[in-house]
């Protein structure tokens, strides 16, 4: 019982079927334009059948068994195939895969064990042992290293700036205004003038940008000026007395000139 304490993934039914090798022991590869496979079975018994008269087989074990069994090796082996599972919904089993076009292929399950099941899938729809054995002696670094159309670190070409005719980084050479983020509230007319002139100085641009950005002065401020305000200050713990020159409210304390309260 301690085996089973320390690994969890050995409790359940069937608990080999969580084990790597058991996975890695899988058959079928499904070939690269099978995208789903779907699984149809039943697991209750047929209610028009007489009870009065021998139960037919059942016809869905086979299928039942195979779903137990092989789907993880499936899934394992087939990480960008997706598997569905239905019950309940047809009278007889089957297995339906859909291709990358839009088609389907249907395989009859019925009466059929786990092992003619698997071998059906893999003679139809998977890979071969040759056609696996040369995608495992393929050197994909070295077909990434001599493809052109791949760049990046430790490829042949670190960017597509690199190949004549593209646009170039815009860290080596500037990017045309019209294409600068800075400059698109302006007319292309203005631009175009703009590249054109190759005297024209940078502070000059460099203003009208900024000159966008700013906002007009307001002509009269929003609050009016307090008469006989001198100093305004907020938050401060000042005592409530008048003898220090202070005057105190809710929220503000006010400074205010002594004559003027005698007066």
């Amino acid at each position: 019982m301690d085996i089973f304490r320390k690994c969890a993934f050995l409790i359940g039914p069937g608990p080999i079927r969580r084990t790597l090798p058991y996975l890695k022991s899988g058959k079928l590869v499904f070939k690269d334009r099978v995208k789903v496979m779907e699984v149809h079975y039943n697991r209750m018994k047929r209610q028009d059948v007489d009870p009065l008269r021998q139960l037919p087989p059942n016809a869905h074990k086979g299928l039942v068994d195979f779903y137990f069994w092989y789907t993880p090796q499936i899934q394992y082996m087939n990480p960008n195939v997706q598997i569905v599972r239905f019950q309940e919904l047809f009278p007889n089993p089957f297995i339906r895969c859909w291709l990358d076009d839009g088609r389907d292929v249907m395989f009859d399950c019925y009466m059929k064990p786990k092992e003619d099941i698997l071998t059906q899938l893999v003679k139809i729809l998977g890979k071969t042992k040759e056609k696996m054995a040369q995608e495992l002696s393929i050197d994909w670094e070295k077909q990434n290293w001599t493809n052109k159309g791949i760049f990046g670190i430790n490829r042949e070409r670190y960017c597509m700036c690199e190949i004549p005719g593209q646009v170039p980084c815009p860290g080596v050479v500037d990017l045309p205004k019209a294409m600068q983020g800075k400059y698109k509230w302006y007319l292309k007319e203005e631009l175009e003038k703009w590249e054109q002139d190759l005297d024209a100085p940078y502070d000059d641009e460099k203003t009208k940008v900024a000159y966008k950005r700013v906002y007009p002065h307001l002509k009269q401020p929003p609050v009016d000026r307090w008469e006989g305000l001198e100093k305004m200050e907020f938050r401060k713990t000042y005592p409530s007395s008048t003898k220090s020159g202070l005057i105190k409210d809710d929220f503000h304390y006010y400074v205010y000139d002594k004559k003027d309260k005698q007066e």
